[in-house]
């Protein structure tokens, strides 16, 4: 037979076309070809004997259906995928197929195959851990996109020189210095001897400007011959030299600074300029997001956000991982409450508050705009101040909800009144669903527990958090019940390793959020609780339960990727509903389903593997909190 249509096939499907051309030739020379009719039915099956055991099919034209044992289908493959694999490699006894439309494939022997898969370059993509595969799949996205310039780093953007003084220099010697460079600030260093590591070594600087130089001048006589660390400020905010670019415009988006320090292992080195940075930027989209702070109307905010939803879909075609997609994400949602908060001239008492955001929110987990969750502490005030700016909480809802912000169906938004209270009111509160102990006060706790300050006197947050950590320390029971949702939804992965998907609307589909997130994510954030980590995003509570020992280094990695790859998943189902035009109702009701078939054979592979750490992170907690005894 000619090999040439085998060879291009292979070299369009990894992990085979991570081999050479001469490999590929060969492995064709010994496939032919099976034509399989439509609605017949076959399986195939695993044996001890070569001569009689299962092959590989790699798809040529129509379409294969797998089904489980139990008659639910739970893959489709189509032109230009592959089956058969799981049969050889976890030597399941039988798989069952149904051909929906009649097929061809190309086949490839077990006992070849088998041989074949010794070689690394298919090794890696079938033994790694799902760690390594995903690593190795956004790198392949990164690589198809290296001309972005967002992807780029720090180092090979256009950077200044760094000019640094010591705490003696004058104010004078620093615009000496300032106009030799063409570089309008100074890091200024002051004597912190035995500093260990490069952020320690930062907060051994402060940074003074030209317009700080400025001010001083014109307000003091003296002032070129002061010193110039009486006019520095602190901390120095700086970036590594190796990280993505990307994260620069966080920094500057976070901020609301023109300039960040670059620093490699050992200190700073260089400075760079927003008004580079956009230079370097010029065709990059979103980059409205930096003068966010300039907006003096709703319409501007909502020009803003539209940049963003545009830079969101970029970034995960790039292959930024979502969960630094969120962190962009979430520094400008934040910007944005405080400057709707700011547009609708609050009362005076509202600045002593604390607004905050939590849920997915306040965990920086969201991405794509979707429901409110957030809430208004107080100082104790008078019930009569409380009632004059309650109103207020009505519009800045109903202003978010302008904006694209969804209502909350739970209604944990600051137009209810149970979440805009005085910090006593909301301590009775929290109380309350601590000694309750039920479904919906668990539901609210959890909610609250992930909750982060985004204006205001961020105290108020701590006391009412403090409150909770003092309270699992004091009734360790009380963890024991409210860990016990981690094992309310089925891992949706059969005894056989195979995906279990229902039906809805002639789709089969899987629940993300129900089968893999909410576990990952309750689990760790009760664990959280439990050694009183301070941190409301799960990769950093992940990190700090690695520091203190719960998780191995192993472990803990394969869950912080496991999350972030079902939540990429997640967000690309988001994009495609978002950009199908479906209703807001649809979109609520199938934005953590995904349909299955529609991924490719090397996604449905990682989903595989990402449900077995699920299953094994929910064994972990099972025995760590006996779980089983409660149910």
């Amino acid at each position: 037979m000619n090999n040439s249509p085998v060879v291009n096939l292979l070299q369009q499907l990894e992990p085979f076309s991570n081999l050479s051309e001469d490999s590929l030739q060969k492995m064709s020379s010994t496939m032919d070809v099976v034509y399989f009719p439509q609605d017949s039915k076959f399986n195939i099956q695993f044996s001890e004997n070569p001569e009689e055991n299962a092959s590989l099919y790699f798809v040529i034209k129509g379409r294969i259906a797998e089904f489980d044992e139990e008659g639910r289908q739970i893959a489709l493959y189509l032109h230009h995928t592959f089956f058969g694999e799981s049969v050889l490699l976890k030597k399941i006894k039988q798989s069952h197929y149904e051909v929906k439309e009649e097929a061809i494939a190309y086949r490839l022997h077990g006992d070849d195959f088998m041989e074949w898969v010794k070689l690394p370059e298919l090794a890696n993509y079938f033994f790694n851990s799902i760690t390594d595969k995903l690593e190795q799949m956004h790198k392949s996205r990164q690589m198809a996109s290296s001309s972005e310039a967002l992807m780029g780093l720090v180092v090979d953007a256009p950077i200044k020189a760094l000019n640094v003084l010591s705490s003696s220099a004058t104010v004078k010697e620093a615009i000496d210095q300032m106009a030799t460079t063409q570089v309008d600030a100074c890091l200024v260093s002051h004597d912190m001897a035995g500093q260990q590591t490069a952020t320690d070594v930062m907060s051994a600087y402060g940074i003074v400007t030209a317009m700080d130089l400025l001010r001083a001048i014109s307000s003091e006589s003296d002032a070129l011959n002061q010193p110039v660390s009486s006019f520095t400020r602190a901390p120095v905010i700086s970036v590594h030299h190796h990280d993505y670019l990307f994260n620069a415009l966080l920094k500057m988006t976070r901020y609301y600074v023109n300039r960040l320090v670059i620093r490699d292992d050992k200190g700073p080195v260089a400075m760079l300029y927003q008004k580079d940075l956009m230079g370097h930027f010029a065709t990059q989209s979103g980059l409205g997001m930096l003068t966010l702070e300039s907006v003096s109307s709703l319409e501007e905010i909502e020009k803003v956000l539209q940049q963003v939803d545009d830079l969101i879909v970029n970034l995960n075609t790039r292959g930024v991982k979502t969960h630094y997609i969120a962190k962009l994400a979430t520094e400008v949602y934040r910007k944005v409450f405080q400057k709707v908060f700011e547009l609708l001239s609050p009362d005076a008492a509202l600045y002593e508050g604390c607004f905050i955001v939590m849920g997915s929110e306040g965990r920086a987990e969201q991405v794509m705009k979707t429901d409110q969750d957030n809430a208004f502490i107080l100082p104790d005030i008078d019930a009569d101040t409380l009632k004059r700016i309650r109103p207020f909480a009505e519009r800045m809802t109903e202003t978010l909800i302008q904006l694209g912000f969804p209502k909350c169906l739970g209604n944990v938004m600051v137009c209810n009144p149970m979440w805009f209270q005085p910090l006593t009111e909301f301590k009775k509160q929290l109380k309350s669903w601590m000694d309750a102990q039920d479904e919906a006060s668990f539901m609210n706790l959890s909610i609250f527990i992930d909750a982060e300050g985004v204006f205001g006197d961020e105290t108020l947050l701590n006391d009412c958090k403090q409150l909770v950590f003092d309270w699992a320390n004091t009734y360790p029971q009380f963890l024991r019940h409210f860990a016990k949702p981690v094992l309310q939804f089925e891992t949706p992965v059969n005894f056989f390793g195979r995906l279990v998907l229902e039906k809805q609307d002639q789709q089969d589909l899987l629940d993300l959020k129900k089968g893999g997130i909410f576990a990952i994510v309750h689990g760790v954030r009760c664990l959280a609780l439990e050694f009183g980590i301070p941190q409301a995003n799960t990769h950093w509570r992940i990190k700090a339960l690695m520091e203190k020992g719960f998780f191995s280094e192993e472990f803990g990695y394969e869950l912080g990727e496991t999350l972030n790859f079902f939540n990429t998943l997640r967000l690309e189902n988001m994009i495609s509903l978002k950009q199908a035009g479906t209703s807001e109702q649809v979109f609520t009701n199938k934005q953590n389903k995904i349909q299955v078939t529609h991924l490719s054979t090397l996604q449905q592979d990682l989903l595989k593997d990402a449900f077995d750490v699920v299953k094994r992170f929910k064994k972990m907690l099972n025995q760590h909190y006996k779980l089983d005894a409660l149910l």
